[in-house]
């Protein structure tokens, strides 16, 4: 079946969207993105947007009246939720806000790329799913069964229980998963970042010598904005995810990469 193109995805960006913690999140060609810092739920000149992101470096910034006002003036759009480092553990808080699609600043990249790619083939985002959905449940609403392309995937991982959960991963997609150290090439490097980030820069820098300039993808628990600050000024094509993840976020990340992709906000040359 032939698919229509639907164009970029108008976005509207309510609250912190232009502040410095989430630069460079909305910067894409299939994307017209409006900011507001106001909460407002006034219709924009230019017509309803198709999902309204709420920005917050820190937890409580919109009530849930905001939520219920947006809902009722764009019923159509899809409401998102992004929070900053400051914002980690809100759903633990015994307070979370109920109704919002929940993401990380640090899962925006593969999240956002992949609701660009939605909207362009479908019309539709995964965010449009109802907001009593997982996160799993979001991504297979309405989606067709991709047709992944063959990979080796470079694993480097701290724990063994991890690097067991890594190798399922890549043999349920098809991709090859060979122990960083013993490979000589690949498409991806998959590095799990158990301690610091210093010292995984550290072993990618080591891992490269074998392997070659190969994308990285760096798993670590609960990355801070220092994190990846340090990363973006030793890596040019990379991705920070954050446990826990979705494994569809993981996947879309090692595409992206591996296709020649730039996810993190890396702005200086790769490591030696």
């Amino acid at each position: 079946m032939e698919r229509k193109d639907h164009g970029p995805i108008k976005m509207l960006v309510l609250g912190d969207g232009q502040h410095h913690l989430f630069a460079g999140l909305f910067d894409s060609d299939g994307c017209e993105v409006r900011f507001r810092k106001d909460t407002q739920g006034r219709t924009p000149a230019e017509g309803p947007p198709d999902v309204i992101v709420f920005a917050q470096t820190r937890r409580n910034k919109f009530p849930q009246s905001v939520l219920d006002h947006a809902s009722a003036n764009y019923p159509l759009a899809a409401l998102v939720l992004l929070l900053g480092d400051w914002c980690e553990g809100e759903t633990r808080s015994g307070h979370p806000q109920q109704g919002w699609h929940r993401v990380y600043a640090r899962d925006w990249a593969a999240q956002f790329a992949l609701a660009i790619g939605q909207f362009r083939d479908q019309g539709t985002t995964a965010w449009h799913a109802p907001a009593t959905c997982s996160r799993q449940d979001q991504l297979m609403t309405g989606r067709p069964i991709p047709e992944l392309p063959p990979l080796n995937v470079a694993v480097h991982t701290q724990t063994p229980g991890f690097g067991e959960a890594i190798d399922d991963f890549c043999e349920a997609r098809g991709w090859t998963a060979v122990r960083a150290g013993q490979g000589s090439s690949c498409d991806v490097l998959l590095i799990e970042c158990y301690y610091s980030v210093d010292e995984a820069i550290g072993q990618i820098s080591s891992l490269r010598k074998r392997l070659g300039a190969s994308p990285v993808v760096v798993i670590c628990g609960f990355p801070r904005r220092q994190d990846r600050e340090k990363l973006a000024r030793a890596l040019n094509r990379y991705a920070l995810i954050g446990k826990p993840y979705a494994n569809e976020d993981l996947q879309q990340s090692i595409i992206a990469l591996a296709a020649g992709g730039r996810l993190g906000l890396g702005l200086y040359d790769d490591v030696a």
